[in-house]
């Protein structure tokens, strides 16, 4: 067993390495709760309905029409990227946050040892 301080945390998990176990674990979040998600079938229910919105204003303003779809999946696409972004950020504090109180455990077993 590798013993780290926890002055070795930041040689350990670089923006690399964790950026590796991130997208391991969402490829694999997205195979198990996409599919199967509510929240994901109201959000498409709800985009579809905006496209239909669109679609029934008159053929006058065509030019309109495509300005705003794809102003609205602008939009959608942001929104996607955000939730990714914060997503990752709450992902890598855990992850380094688990790491962090693993290595206190690690330190106060051996220093228990050592008292004894």
């Amino acid at each position: 067993m590798i013993i780290l301080k926890k002055t070795d945390l930041d040689n350990v998990i670089s923006d690399s390495f964790f950026n590796i176990i991130y997208n391991c674990k969402f490829k694999s979040m997205l195979k198990h709760s996409i599919s199967n998600s509510k929240i994901i079938e109201k959000k498409h229910s709800n985009y579809i309905n905006i496209l239909y919105a669109i679609d029934n204003v008159p053929p006058c303003f065509n030019a309109t029409r495509k300005y705003i779809k794809e102003r609205v999946d602008e939009y959608v696409s942001f929104i996607d990227e955000l939730d990714y972004y914060k997503n990752k950020d709450f992902y890598k504090t855990g992850f380094i946050d688990g790491y962090k109180f693993f290595l206190e455990l690690q330190n106060q077993e051996r220093n228990d040892k050592a008292n004894e």
